[in-house]
């Protein structure tokens, strides 16, 4: 191989591994890799997820700042695995929450970092919450509808299975008694007003008395407790 040859395989050569260098940088860049901040995994726990999933956005403050890894179910709960970059300082009283993005209901993750002083043990897990969104809140809905249906059938039910007549006369007798309760009301105002009187005047009485003697009456108890 001669000279020229040599030179033109060698610039070949750096043309392909330049060219393999740009892929992997637009890779890296595609998944959201950026070169030069370094990131941490974190675990979050919850009771429950709605369906986040894995590649869903972390975001602090309204900030994108990381990436969903994994999402486990537990026995007791969900961990989630996350993570975002190291320049998120994460203070003891740091929270996460599972929020959404849109009328459709996406999934993010919404982390507070908090703001008391020290730092989060990240040996722990974040305490995660779960913010109900519009698909929840439509499903929540179609249950109570289904709930005032079954209501209202068992209602339709009871009203035909009782005899017509018996409910009239229940409903008279009901107005009867409450003309009865207002005649003797009417009858009565002066006596009640009186006895209301009477009572506010015992009552009255009863704390004078009460403050008179407050004195000898905590000595009593004193010696009865003594006594006892």
């Amino acid at each position: 191989m001669n000279h020229t040859s040599r030179r033109a395989a060698i610039q070949v050569g750096i043309a392909g591994l330049v060219a393999l260098a740009l892929l992997l940088v637009g890779i890296a860049w595609i998944k959201d890799y950026r070169l030069g901040k370094k990131k941490r995994t974190l675990i979050a726990q919850f009771e429950e997820v709605g369906n986040l999933s894995e590649g869903d956005p972390v975001s602090v403050r309204g900030v994108k700042k990381g990436l969903v890894r994994e999402v486990r179910l537990l026995d007791q709960g969900v961990r989630v695995e996350f993570e975002i970059e190291r320049d998120v300082a994460l203070h003891p009283d740091a929270v996460i929450r599972i929020a959404n993005i849109g009328f459709m209901g996406e999934k993010f993750l919404a982390l507070d970092p908090g703001s008391a002083p020290g730092s989060f043990d990240l040996r722990k897990p974040i305490p995660g919450r779960f913010q109900s969104g519009v698909p929840e809140v439509i499903s929540g809905a179609g249950d109570l509808i289904t709930q005032a249906t079954e209501l209202s059938s068992r209602l339709n039910e009871f009203l035909d299975a009782v005899d017509p007549a018996t409910m009239e006369r229940a409903s008279k007798n009901l107005e009867k008694m409450s003309a009865s309760l207002s005649t003797a009301v009417d009858r009565n105002q002066e006596d009640l007003r009186q006895a209301v009187l009477d009572f506010k005047s015992a009552a009255h009485q009863i704390k004078t008395i009460a403050s008179e003697n407050s004195e000898q009456v905590g000595t009593s108890i004193k010696d009865f407790g003594t006594a006892s």
